[in-house]
């Protein structure tokens, strides 16, 4: 089947790609049908890994960047230039994109497969935390005891027939809720966790679900006894609502479908849930953009303005693109998995004093985010041309499997093998 590739007009900034000068001869936008993690070469060009992710997960339009080394001058590609055509039967359904002006630069493409993996939560007992989560439609599908070091790890996340990530090994998936459990604390009257979203220790917000009925779902879970936060009836927002895990973290529930169109329904169905993303606040936005996009390089997804109530939501992550027209009082990006999402508080920027508790020091309660690479050593390498702070190099300590960055506002950000690509740890 002939698949059309349509000319970008606009300039395509050329910047260094690992060891080679790279300048850009062509840049084409194609739409294709999902592909399961499959690697393809069109017209000879080799997919680069950070736009492979695109053609593995969703239904998207991804960029072909076809490149030469060395040259010294660019390509700029003419709107009136003839398309380019390439044959491969794989290929079930492509149509002609528009091309829109579009600039890339080649720093935020020299990147392994990347995805955010987890998010890690401190839990007093897991057999309350577990039993909780399972009942929003999740299932444990990796336990790491670990005796020697006192303390157990829990992974769960949406496994059904339905689920994204269905069957995949645990470091192969977006949106995970990781649990720690420390020996000994189900047992102690005094331990209590922070749940990040009271003074003097805000910094993280929450964890959030998708659901396919938002009235049926948070019925369901008031019907089983659990507090919230927030219901949907609260406040002026009515499109989102808060429900309280056993340790007091927040867990946000949000609508995959508009509210008009479930009002009427009474079922809902946990195996259609998504784990949407996690929410934590960040000092200096601009900074913390510039961190994740460049450095981590996630894609800004969704921009939410607050003006009125002095905050700003940026949502970024490494899935596909974003609905472009979806009902009022529906996420765009409600069907994703994985997402991060950056609450900006106008002014903190301007305080030098200003500073958001990380979790990790106590008291404790939030650990970290984490994101899964196809090559660990690559990733690590590439992290440190980009001169980040590190909490732990792979060379730090016993554990050679696990690194960890430090953000901006000092949150921990956990670098993992993906098994899936290479055997390393071998969990």
């Amino acid at each position: 089947m002939s698949v059309k590739l349509a000319d970008v007009s606009s300039r395509v900034k050329a910047e260094t790609w690992g060891q080679h000068d790279l300048t850009v001869h062509r840049c084409h936008v194609v739409t294709l049908k999902k592909q399961r993690r499959r690697r393809r070469h069109f017209s000879g060009v080799k997919l680069l890994p950070y736009f492979y992710h695109y053609i593995t997960t969703y239904t998207t339009s991804i960029i072909l960047i076809i490149c030469s080394s060395p040259v010294q001058t660019s390509f700029w590609p003419k709107q009136s230039a003839p398309p380019t055509t390439c044959n491969r039967s794989h290929v079930d359904r492509a149509q002609q994109v528009q091309a829109q002006p579009l600039h890339v630069s080649l720093s935020s493409l020299d990147l392994p497969w990347f995805g955010t993996n987890a998010s890690r939560l401190r839990v007093k007992d897991p057999k309350r935390s577990v039993q909780f989560y399972e009942f929003l439609g999740m299932k444990v599908i990796q336990k790491l005891p670990n005796p020697d070091a006192n303390f157990d790890l829990y992974f769960l996340a949406y496994d059904s027939s339905k689920a994204v990530s269905h069957g995949n090994h645990f470091t192969d998936r977006e949106g995970i809720i990781e649990l720690t459990h420390n020996y000994g604390t189900e047992d102690d009257p005094n331990y209590k966790i922070a749940n990040g979203n009271q003074e003097p220790h805000r910094g993280f917000g929450h964890v959030c679900i998708s659901v396919d009925n938002l009235q049926a779902a948070c019925q369901r879970i008031e019907d089983a006894g659990y507090k919230f936060q927030k219901k949907l009836t609260d406040g002026r927002m009515r499109h989102v609502a808060f429900v309280l895990d056993p340790d007091g973290y927040w867990v946000e529930v949000i609508g995959q479908k508009p509210l008009e169109k479930t009002e009427n329904v009474k079922e809902t169905d946990p195996t259609t849930y998504r784990m949407n993303h996690t929410m934590i606040r960040v000092k200096d936005a601009e900074v913390s953009l510039k961190f994740y996009q460049e450095t981590m390089g996630m894609q800004l997804m969704r921009k939410h303005e607050m003006e009125s109530a002095g905050f700003n939501l940026y949502f970024l992550g490494y899935g596909g693109p974003v609905a472009e027209n979806t009902p009022e009082g529906v996420s765009p990006t409600a069907d994703h998995e994985g997402l991060l999402e950056l609450t900006w508080n106008y002014g903190t920027e301007k305080d030098a004093n200003f500073k958001y508790h990380d979790g990790n020091a106590e008291p404790q309660g939030f650990g970290h985010i984490c994101i899964s690479v196809d090559d660990l050593d690559a990733a690590c390498a590439r992290f440190e041309e980009k001169k980040v702070n590190w909490k732990k190099r792979l060379t730090d300590g016993r554990m050679k499997e696990i690194a960890f960055v430090l953000d901006p506002d000092g949150y921990w950000i956990e670098v993992v093998q993906n098994e899936k690509f290479k055997k390393r740890a071998n969990w």
